[in-house]
């Protein structure tokens, strides 16, 4: 497969972005609507091969800094997916309610002393999760309560 051509039949460069001819904007829904934390799916769709999407990300360091927290948000979705569909059902199963009830679903980290990085990052990643599942799970038990998606589309 040929590497995908963007805006005037170039490879992706970071001057594309500064010229306005790519945005991050848009690179940043594609890698959302993937939902991929192996980068893969959307490096393809991105750059068109896996070979030019890290020829894109050595060529603007930068960029990986930006790619950090986008695997961060990415993470940050694929768990509060799992634990909102949890909390469905745990209407009907009783096990489920009492691993939401318990807390289960926050992380734990394992033996050693993690780094000062590692900390801050599983903390701004649980913060997120944590606000989520909460208004979900006071939506479950107070139906009259607007949902957090509900929210976020209004």
């Amino acid at each position: 497969m040929l590497p995908k051509k963007v805006g005037w039949n170039k490879l992706p460069t970071k001057k594309l972005f500064d010229d306005g001819i790519e945005s991050l904007e848009h690179w940043h829904d594609v890698f959302l609507k993937h939902c991929d934390p192996t980068e893969y799916k959307p490096a393809i769709e991105l750059c068109g091969t896996w070979k030019e999407w890290n020829r894109f990300k050595r060529e603007w360091p930068g960029f990986n800094i930006i790619l950090e927290d986008w695997l961060q948000e990415v993470e940050v979705k694929i768990r509060s997916d799992a634990v909102l569909s949890l909390v469905e059902k745990a209407k009907e199963d009783v096990s489920s309610a009492k691993f939401l009830a318990e807390g289960k679903y926050r992380e734990k980290v394992g033996p050693g002393k993690p780094s000062k990085r590692l900390i801050e990052r599983e903390r701004s990643v649980r913060h997120k999760v944590v606000n989520v599942i909460d208004l979900e799970v006071e939506r479950v038990l107070n139906p009259d309560v607007i949902s957090y998606a509900t929210k976020a589309s209004l």
